[in-house]
């Protein structure tokens, strides 16, 4: 068949416009692609068998866990309780109803059911690890359970999508509490059911999965498409770009070089360091809490029984004064108190004078004694050395209260110095992680039962006061000392742009978004 020269022209036409809009689609594809791929720098480079829900002590585990796996409730951000996991929860009578989400899947197309909740909550009571609360006994008794196929009697299943749990009496602070991430729903396939080891971070319920992780290079995160926190303005990939060298943060460096395109509000770059840099630079955005990042030093037990009170309180006030312009210099400001001034359980004015009179007489003190001190800023140590020269000061990447001593070949310090976040209103969570370690005047199985007895006082005022006795017995038996507060703060470059909760000190990567 002959085909005419019109003909001829027409198909050479029609192919090449053919040719050029597949080429644009081309285009447009890899131009979304690169929009939707967010490198962030990391200050961390563990293997992804480390992280666990059930063993949470790092701000950069915290992070890496709430992306991967998410809880029967969470928080909005205005800061509300709203559903997760759990499309619809209620209390009816002293039972709490959690009804799950129909269709929820694994990027594998595993359906999470109630009978996956149940059994996480089993392996967190089993594993007795977590920190950030305790219903264990609640629900299945004083001796607890050893095994995933033992019955918790105040715990059951009653179909798919339907999960319920018994209490003695309505507590005010279970959602709150079941919205940390040691309370994270993970799926039946993902772990042991024997030794309870996480052994496929690819099935997770979370917004994101585990898509590649080899030890030489940066972990890949990938997003689910079918998860409910799923939005086509998110990341679709998130690569972990190790930030630290030598013990030392290089993000800030990776970030002006262009190798990463985030901070995220677990890095050390330093806030004075991130704000002088964006306000000479258009193309980033800055996400910033409220002050609610504090910079402290805790006693240990060791501490405590070494040293009196008021040895406690000259060695402190003394690396106060010699820590205090660097980290104010950095944007933080000064306190003398645990919780920021504006938030429940800070202290009575009488008790802020008591303090301050505490300190003021300490002004000529010194102190020529011996004592261990952990993680006290490094360029902070010729000083230090001068003002202690019988001090033993070691960086150890570990926190007291929660380390492995015998493994670490090191005994107890007398204390240490740690960034942790501040709570501004009553959090069961927070009462309960700091209860796990040395952080207040009492821990242990008496924190415990400080924090149960709270969760179980009614009236607010009672609790105010429980909370501001427990706050100014720590300060004035010198456990803990504060030194300053700042805000947490993230950088991202554009398009990229956070729409996060000025109260919540995690990065949560499925809140980014891309204009």
């Amino acid at each position: 068949m002959q085909i005419s020269a019109g003909a001829k022209g027409f198909l050479f036409f029609a192919t090449l416009a053919l040719a050029v809009s597949f080429y644009a689609m081309q285009h447009r594809q890899r131009g979304n692609m690169h929009t939707t791929l967010l490198r962030v720098a990391f200050p961390a480079n563990d293997a992804i068998s480390d992280y666990d829900p059930s063993k949470i002590y790092y701000a950069h585990q915290y992070i890496i866990l709430e992306n991967l796996y998410s809880q029967l409730v969470g928080y909005d951000t205005k800061g509300e309780i709203v559903s997760g996991i759990a499309e619809r929860f209620e209390w009816v009578g002293n039972e709490v109803r959690f009804y799950i989400r129909r269709g929820l899947k694994t990027v594998d197309g595993d359906e999470i059911t109630a009978s996956d909740a149940e059994l996480s909550l089993k392996r967190l009571f089993i594993l007795q690890s977590n920190t950030h609360g305790d219903i264990s006994r609640a629900l299945c008794g004083k001796n607890g359970i050893k095994a995933l196929s033992e019955k918790c009697e105040n715990m059951r299943v009653e179909d798919d999508y339907t999960l319920v749990l018994a209490f003695p009496q309505k507590d005010p602070f279970l959602f709150s509490m079941l919205t940390s991430v040691d309370f994270s729903v993970l799926p039946r396939k993902s772990y042991d059911h024997q030794t309870l080891k996480i052994i496929d971070y690819r099935k997770t319920s979370g917004p994101y999965y585990v898509e590649k992780s080899i030890s030489s290079e940066p972990l890949e995160l990938a997003a689910n498409p079918s998860h409910f926190l799923y939005s086509d303005k998110m990341p679709v990939r998130i690569t972990l770009i190790p930030s630290r060298v030598d013990k030392k943060s290089i993000a800030l460096t990776l970030f002006k070089e262009g190798k990463v395109d985030m901070l995220t509000t677990a890095e050390t770059a330093g806030i004075e360091s991130i704000k002088k840099y964006a306000e000479g630079t258009k193309d980033v955005e800055i996400f910033k809490t409220i002050p609610i990042e504090l910079a402290a030093l805790t006693f240990t037990p060791s501490g405590v029984s070494r040293h009196t009170v008021s040895e406690r309180f000259v060695i402190a006030s003394l690396i106060k004064r010699a820590l205090l312009s660097s980290l104010t210099a950095g944007g933080a400001e000064s306190t003398i108190q645990l919780f920021p001034p504006f938030g429940q359980g800070a202290l009575t004015e009488a008790q802020l004078a008591s303090l301050n009179a505490r300190f003021e007489n300490l002004k000529d003190s010194v102190f020529m004694g011996k004592f261990t001190a952990w993680n006290l800023p490094k360029d902070s140590w010729p000083e230090l050395q001068k003002i202690f020269p019988n001090a033993d000061l070691k960086y150890v990447m570990a926190i007291p209260g929660h380390a492995d001593y015998k493994a670490l070949g090191l005994e107890e310090p007398d204390l240490f110095f740690h960034r942790t976040d501040t709570s501004i209103k009553e959090d069961i969570s927070f009462f309960s992680y700091y209860m796990s370690g040395y952080f207040f005047s009492i821990h242990g199985e008496k924190g415990a039962s400080w924090v149960k007895k709270y969760s179980r006082t009614e009236n607010l005022g009672d609790r105010m006061k429980m909370l501001n006795r427990m706050h100014y017995e720590t300060l004035s038996e010198a456990i803990t000392i504060p030194l300053t507060f700042s805000p947490y703060m993230a950088i991202v470059k554009k398009p990229w742009r956070f729409d996060f909760f000025n109260l919540h000190a995690g990065t949560t990567f499925w809140r980014m978004r891309c204009n």
